[in-house]
């Protein structure tokens, strides 16, 4: 299991206890989606400079790389031990903490999913096929 930094550690307690419908499956969704949107930038990429189309995928094609995808996230961040190690390390945080945590943690999340996309964007706009 991989050790991981404290912000990564702080995004798994915030998520997690968002409230109380299946936590787990919400935490790995989240980081699912936010890893997702950079690896789509990094094949988008891939695919201008070698001039080839790696992201034309069929309908079941994309649930299949989805679930593996999902499924990869489990194997590699879920650790029942270790989230429990997690959410003793900040269950014990003040209001202002808490408060300053959780715009840390949506702003990270956020722009982890739009300036992917937003550069997609830019170099669609920029480099046309």
């Amino acid at each position: 299991m991989m050790k991981l930094c404290k912000f990564y550690r702080y995004f798994i307690y915030r998520i997690y206890h968002l409230n109380n419908d299946i936590p787990v499956i919400r935490v790995l969704g989240y980081l699912s989606f936010m890893h997702a949107s950079h690896l789509l930038c990094y094949v988008f990429f891939l695919s201008r400079i070698l001039c080839v189309n790696l992201i034309d995928l069929g309908k079941i094609e994309k649930y299949i790389y989805a679930i593996i995808f999902l499924g990869l996230h489990y194997i590699l961040f879920y650790n029942k031990e270790k989230w429990d190690e997690y959410f003793k390390e900040f269950e014990n945080e003040s209001k202002e903490e808490r408060k300053k945590g959780t715009i840390k943690v949506w702003g990270y999340f956020i722009g982890s999913i739009l300036i992917p996309i937003s550069i997609i964007i830019l170099v669609s706009e920029l480099f046309p096929q």
